[in-house]
This record gives C-alpha cells, structure tokens and sequence, in this order.
C-alpha cells in the first residue's frame, strides 16, 4: 500500500498553481464585479430597468463568447486564449474606472433610436460590463480546460476536486470585498480590481507546459487511445460526450435559480434576517465538500457521487420554508453546500469523459452554457411561478423535488452512457 501510494504522480505542480491562481485572481475579480455593479450602475443615475437591461446584456455577452471560446481553445494556444479573456476584463475595467477619473469629459448626451437619452459616460460603462462578459466566458473555459490539461492521468478525478476550491473561495470571499470597496469609492473599487486580473494576465503568460515534449507526448498517447472523430455542423461547437453531465447540470442550475434569485426576497418577506451568511455557508460546506469528493467516487463511483450530491441538495432547498429562524437557514445551507460540493466536480469530471485534449474546450464551453441557459430559464419559471402563486414557498418545494427527477435521469444515464475514466 505504501508503495502504490508513493508510486503516485505529483498533484500540486507549479502548472497547476499557476492555473489555479489565474482562476482565484479572475474569478475574484468577476464576483466583485457581479457584487458592485448594481451598485455602481444605481450610484450613476441608471433606473432598475436600465441596471437589468446591463445585466442581460453582460449574460448574453458571455453565452455568445461561450461559443467561440471553445472552439479558440480547441484551436489555438490556451495560453493566448487564457491571456485574451484577462485582457477582456481589464479593458472593461479601464473604461469604468476612465468614466469615474474623469467624468465631465463623459457628460455629453447621445440619443438612441428608441428615443432614450444617455450620456457617453453611460454607454462607455455598459461597454465595459459587455467586455466582463466576454471575459468572464473565455477565463472560465481557458483555466477549467488547463486544469484539465495539467493533471496526472492517475489523479486526475481528486485533481479536479481540488482546482474548483481556487474558484469556490473566489465566491465566498469576493462579494464581501465588493461591498466593502464600493462603500469607499468606485475609483478604488475598479483599481483594485485592476491588480488581480494584471496579475491573472501575467502569471497565464508564463504558462509553457504546451510545448513541453513530455506533455506533448502524453497529450498524443491519450487522444490516440480516444480516437479521431469528425465532427460536422453544429457538433463543431457542441461536444456529444458532455451532453450527459450537461443535461444533469441543466437541471441542477434550474433549480439552483431558485435560491440564488428569491431565497433573499423570499425571507424578506417572512422578515427573516441572515441570509448573506446562508451563502457564506454554503460556499464554505462546498469548499470542505470538494476536498474530499474524490474520496467519494473512489468508493461509490462518478455518477454515484452526482446523485448523492443531488439528494441532499433536494434535501436542503425541501426544507427552506420550514425555515422560521436564522439558525434553520443555515442548516440548508450545510445541505446546499455539500450537495453541490459533491454533485459539482463529479460533473466537471464526466464532462470530460472520454473527450480527446483537441476537444477540451468545446467539452467544458457545452457543460457551461447548459448551466447558463438553466439558470436563465430557471429565473423565468420561478419569477412566473411566483407571481400566479402570490408566494415563495412552491419553489423551493418544486426545486427539490425537481432535483428528485434529475437524480432518476442520472441512473438512466449512468447506465446509458457509463463513465470510462
């Protein structure tokens, strides 16, 4: 036992550091984004109409480059690619932080076709927020896909448990740092956002391991024992071998759309305080989670860990109107954050089942615009549910008893399509 357990390949190389700390400063960087922006956009005159139009725009900026950046990191360097997304957020931040500098000198008026009047120091933000979206798109395909890339063969299952903890520390701690600099200034809030995504920039372009003979060797060896497929039409931009975990996500961000869009209208409205901290607590769960979900499949299997992980996420959003004080709530949250923890890198893990290193990319660009998509028609159904029910308390319980469906479409699809790695 000792012997196989020191035969081993190393996990934490500095590749793998590197792409980590690209992932932790750029995902950083988005949450505080995400966090301020309403904030911001309120503090600079926008109606709510206008916020939520900025915020589509953001949304459907990143699902269109989705497309694209898959296929650039199929295509091209990762390297470049990776570099490229850094760029497109750090542009968007000079444009916002230019428009705070120097404000009088953005004061003149522009009047759209529809009649809407705004100043070029408004349209020169939106701009911006639509460069975050093509940012956000291309850093999170790029690092998931190097991650991929950088991992032994023989721990490659516990090595991707590990590379999401640079992104789930990323979002517990990031929304509280954009609160706390958008309480001081806009100008300090984008220059300090500035420095992670300069760093994230710098430390990608060191990154060499492509042309590195050893990895190029292994990369071959591997595809070759895949196989070459031809794919033609709209398979050039979809990987077949992710629809498994990509419909297994779908589900699950339904339903996840539930908590993060009216789980704080929800206990507003039962005047139930603390429901920052429920995501405070679950992103902490899922951090612990992800620790030791490899040791899970190890024991149960991939699929296996995946429908464990979307029980006991059922369990805690079931529970959530039986939530009558603070202490309640963050008990699903435990429940949430080890679901999701367990369900989530077994997912990142079978999105890659089978997948040659030439389709990478494409594989994670369709895991995550099904979860992109879910989200959206998540927030759709639910907000209708809502108003033809005149209260929160369906769907939650619709959410979790979805998540029950989407456990039994995992057992067909376990024996459908069984994971190979």
């Amino acid at each position: 036992m000792a012997d196989a357990h020191a035969a081993r390949s190393k996990l934490w190389t500095l590749d793998f550091i590197k792409v980590g700390m690209a992932r932790f400063f750029s995902a950083t960087t988005l949450q505080v984004l995400q966090t301020i922006f309403p904030i911001f956009l309120d503090s600079r005159g926008f109606s709510a109409t206008a916020i939520g139009t900025v915020a589509t725009l953001f949304t459907t900026c990143s699902m269109i480059m989705r497309f694209g950046a898959g296929r650039m990191v199929d295509s091209g360097s990762r390297r470049k690619v990776g570099m490229l997304g850094a760029a497109f957020v750090g542009v968007g931040l000079i444009a916002c932080l230019l428009v705070v500098l120097f404000e009088p000198h953005f004061m003149s008026s522009v009047t759209l076709p529809g009649g809407s009047v705004l100043t070029v120091g408004m349209i020169v933000i939106i701009l911006g927020r639509m460069m975050h979206g093509l940012g956000n798109s291309t850093v999170n395909i790029t690092y998931t896909t190097m991650f991929a890339d950088v991992l032994p063969r023989d721990r490659f299952v516990e090595g991707i448990g590990y590379s999401g903890l640079f992104n789930s520390v990323a979002q517990a701690i990031g929304p509280a740092i954009g609160i706390a600099l958008i309480a001081l200034s806009p100008t300090l809030t984008f220059s300090a956002c500035l420095a992670p995504i300069v760093m994230c920039f710098f430390i990608v372009s060191s990154l060499r391991y492509e042309s590195d003979p050893d990895y190029i060797k292994r990369a071959k060896t591997e595809d070759e024992a895949i196989g070459e497929e031809e794919y033609k039409g709209i398979w050039k931009y979809f990987e077949k071998r992710s629809l498994p975990a990509a419909v297994i996500m779908f589900i699950m961000a339904v339903c996840s759309a539930s908590v993060s869009n009216f789980l704080a209208l929800y206990t507003a409205s039962i005047g139930l305080a603390g429901v920052s901290v429920y995501f405070t607590f679950k992103a902490a769960f899922m951090i612990l989670t992800r620790v030791t979900s490899s040791r899970f499949s190890e024991r149960l299997g991939i699929y296996k860990t995946i429908m464990l992980g979307i029980i006991i996420t059922a369990v805690g959003y079931s529970i959530i109107p039986a939530a009558k004080s603070p202490a309640m709530l963050y008990f699903c949250a435990v429940f949430d954050g080890l679901g999701c923890g367990l369900a989530y890198p077994m997912l990142s893990v079978l999105t890659l089942n089978g997948v040659s290193r030439k389709r990478r990319g494409t594989a994670n660009s369709t895991y995550l615009i099904m979860w992109d998509v879910g989200v959206g028609v998540g927030a759709m159904i639910w907000g209708a549910l809502i108003d033809a029910t005149g209260g929160y308390t369906p769907i939650f319980t619709l959410s979790g008893a979805l998540l029950v469906a989407d456990f039994i479409i995992s057992v067909w699809l376990s024996k459908k399509y069984p994971a190979r790695m």
